[in-house]
């Protein structure tokens, strides 16, 4: 397999050296004497000199199957070329198959292009001449050359490349120890958590199992306990009616006796409805006194009024007549105690007025408060002793 491959890599490379050789020489073969030579000669002599360049140029090239290595030899002449070759030289000089100049493929070509243009001159030169020793030598050794470098050339690619993927396979190696430590730290860990769930859901079945168990006894509790509530219960319910049968006699007594506190408290009520009565008008006639007296301050204010008017005036009237002042000023001081007076006993009217209408609203609230009392004492009575009284004389 390696032979293979080192067989096929030679023979593309010296397929496209051919090729290359093709082109170099297409390029360069028209000079101007060549030309003119070429399409003087018989059509005969181009077509047999044509058939023995492509034969011997074939010819010449070969691959070892063994080293791939490029083997070049020369064919043993042919009497028909021989003829051929002997014409085209008797009618051509030495001077028709000269290489042209080193300076003239330098400036066409660079570098390799110029060495394979040499390569292709001497190839069409070697074909059209008779070859020689020397030629052959030199040709072999140039192709060795080009093949040689073609071949390290891709050796390195090759070398890079497989150099590349070692490292990117070293890298995925690593990758892959890493992922698999990773794996197995994983596997342990679920190994780890899928033990504690076991154990987990060994101690909840357990647990559950306890429960069930305390349920079952709970439940069997709880059957006894009711049945000892039901038993409880039938107890209490006949202690419970026999108490209502006891309770419901002395209710009844008790309607009684309300029905004689009612119709005492109606009699309450009728007296202090009349009280009220009195009360009230008493009230009135306090009010029409407060609005007497009301009257009076009044009057009083407005004497006030008009005595603070006429000091104003003798006031004035002093400082107009400064011979009267003395009389003014007696007659001022007069007026001052008199409005003192005056206005001492509008303060103690108005106070025994303030009296008067609070003595008067704690009577009327003391009134009012006796009145509210006496239907809130005998609602709850009216609402106990109706039912009683149905039921006493047999209508319920």
């Amino acid at each position: 397999m390696k032979k293979r491959k080192e067989r096929v890599s030679s023979e593309s490379t010296l397929s496209s050296v051919v090729g290359i050789t093709a082109e170099g020489s297409a390029a360069l073969t028209p000079a101007t004497s060549e030309s003119k030579a070429q399409k003087d000669r018989p059509l005969v002599e181009r077509d047999a000199l044509s058939g023995t360049k492509g034969r011997d140029f074939d010819s010449a090239c070969g691959l070892t199957e063994e080293t791939g290595a490029l083997v070049v030899w020369q064919a043993s002449p042919i009497l028909e070329e021989m003829v051929a070759h002997n014409q085209l030289d008797s009618k051509q000089g030495p001077e028709s198959f000269r290489l042209p100049a080193t300076s003239d493929i330098e400036n066409q070509r660079q570098g390799p292009t110029a060495q394979m243009t040499n390569i292709s001159f001497m190839v069409e030169s070697s074909s059209s001449a008779r070859p020689t020793v020397q030629d052959d030598e030199n040709l072999r050794g140039d192709f060795l050359t080009l093949i040689n470098e073609n071949n390290a050339r891709i050796m390195g690619r090759y070398d890079a490349h497989i150099s590349k993927l070692k490292a990117e396979n070293t890298k995925s190696i690593e990758e892959l120890e890493n992922e698999r430590e990773r794996t197995r730290v994983l596997e342990e860990r679920l190994q780890q958590e899928l033990e504690n769930e076991r154990t987990a859901a060994a101690e909840r079945t357990r647990l559950l199992e306890k429960l069930q168990r305390e349920l079952e006894h709970e439940r069997e509790a709880a059957i006894e306990r009711t049945r000892i509530l039901e038993e409880r219960l039938q107890r209490e319910l006949g202690n419970e009616r026999a108490a209502a049968a006891e309770r419901t006699g002395l209710l009844e007594k008790k309607l009684q006796r309300v029905e004689h506190e009612r119709e005492a408290a109606m009699e309450r009520t009728r007296v202090l409805d009349k009280r009220l009565q009195r009360e009230s008008e008493i009230a009135q006639t306090t009010a029409s006194r407060n609005e007497a007296l009301e009257k009076k301050i009044f009057k009083l204010q407005e004497e006030l009024e008009h005595g603070r008017a006429d000091n104003q005036a003798l006031m004035s009237d002093i400082l107009e007549k400064s011979e009267e002042l003395a009389t003014l000023k007696y007659y001022s001081n007069m007026l001052e105690s008199e409005k003192t007076h005056l206005e001492n006993q509008v303060d103690h009217l108005d106070k025994e007025l303030k009296y008067t209408r609070k003595e008067h609203r704690r009577y009327v609230s003391k009134v009012l408060d006796a009145a509210k009392a006496i239907p809130n004492d005998l609602e709850p009575i009216n609402s106990a002793a109706l039912p009683g009284s149905r039921c006493t004389s047999g209508i319920c």
